[in-house]
């Protein structure tokens, strides 16, 4: 049996409780004249349901029609106060023929290339980024630009794999680059600041040396968001148990003071608080390390509309935020040790009986394996 089977059979048993729902016509999350984003409804992700993800749960919905998804299309921009400058318009995996067929696809595509909005973004997993799909997607909005949003969460094969559980390289991620520009189209990045088992100085680190691989990589930007904690995960399992723990929102802003600063431009931050999306499941929101949380959020603001750290810097000069810093200088035991005393664990309580008696061995020497030939910083 291979080891990362382990993941996905403790992912999956970490989801068994989580109820279904029916998903509403459409979603907005975000609404302005720059930016809006807006979810259409489908069967869900077809990585969550295979245990890939250890921390992303959107729910369990219902499939509906191809019917009720172009109708969702329609109904959610009709519902934007204003077409913004950039439309986030997905949900999940876009180009995913199963979880939306190529025909429904262009229709809806076709409904946002009547509207006057300038940039088009959509989320997909780099396996189904192909120079085909996309150049089908940029025909279809008709001269507008297309982006296409690709959750690496890190670019350090080990974390993804081990931590994250997304089952992938970073040459795939490097080649749905490349088809993306092939194609006509931008590609991002979404990167995790944090992931199960990392210390917060590891959240930092891995997540500044990501950042600035992903551009090297040929991204045209980056969306950096703190890890958060939501029910019926893994991640969510092994904090109960004191096996994890999520990084201050503090680390988030580390990782923009530390990261190569004529990179920032090109850098966006997200999900720094809940977002109500459908389905969603109760989520705990990031420690801050700092005297005045509001203080804190407000720099982050700052950021988001200018691009520049000045803000954060001054987030330094706080005794609590000093104090939190301090405690980055502590490494801890080495990451392989954490994962092994959490994975007997998790094969103790969520898979039957014996199983780690039977395959512990195997999984223990494939992460060791992964860690020596792919933590590379």
């Amino acid at each position: 049996m291979p080891a990362l089977t382990f993941l996905n059979l403790a992912g999956r048993a970490a989801r068994r409780s989580r109820p279904r729902f029916d998903p509403p016509p459409f979603w907005i999350g975000e609404s302005g004249p720059e930016f809006a984003s807006v979810w259409f409804p489908t069967g869900g992700c077809a990585w969550d349901f295979r245990g890939y993800c250890a921390a992303c749960n959107f729910g369990h919905p219902s499939r509906p029609s191809a019917t009720r998804t172009l109708e969702g299309v329609a109904l959610g921009l009709s519902a934007l106060p204003e077409i913004p400058r950039v439309l986030w318009i997905s949900s999940f995996n876009v180009l995913h023929d199963k979880e939306v067929s190529p025909l429904v696809r262009e229709q809806l595509y076709r409904l946002v290339a009547a509207t006057t909005c300038e940039v088009v973004m959509s989320e997909s997993h780099p396996s189904t980024v192909t120079v085909e799909a996309v150049a089908a997607c940029v025909k279809w909005l008709e001269g507008k630009t297309f982006a296409i949003e690709v959750g690496a969460e890190s670019m350090n094969d080990f974390i993804r794999t081990w931590c994250v559980h997304k089952d992938f390289e970073t040459s795939e991620v490097e080649r749905a680059i490349s088809a993306a520009h092939s194609a006509g189209a931008q590609c991002h990045l979404n990167l995790m600041v944090g992931a199960a088992f990392l210390t917060e100085a590891e959240a930092v680190d891995y997540a500044v040396s990501s950042t600035e691989q992903a551009f090297n990589a040929g991204a045209d930007g980056v969306v950096l968001f703190p890890c958060r904690v939501k029910e019926h995960t893994l991640l969510h399992w092994l904090c109960e148990r004191n096996l994890s723990a999520p990084p201050s929102l503090c680390a988030l802003s580390e990782v923009l003071l530390r990261v190569d600063p004529r990179l920032l431009k090109n850098i966006s931050i997200s999900w720094l608080t809940s977002k109500p999306h459908p389905g969603r499941p109760n989520d705990s929101q990031p420690m801050v390390h700092h005297s005045s949380p509001q203080v804190v959020m407000g720099a982050f603001a700052e950021f988001d509309r200018s691009r520049e750290v000045r803000e954060l810097e001054s987030l330094r000069t706080d005794a609590v935020y000093q104090k939190w810093l301090d405690t980055l200088r502590n490494p801890g035991d080495l990451l392989p040790q954490r994962l092994a005393t959490a994975f007997k664990r998790v094969a103790d309580e969520l898979l039957p009986t014996g199983w780690w008696n039977a395959h512990g061995v195997a999984v223990l020497a494939g992460m060791t394996a992964d860690w020596e030939a792919k933590n590379i910083p």
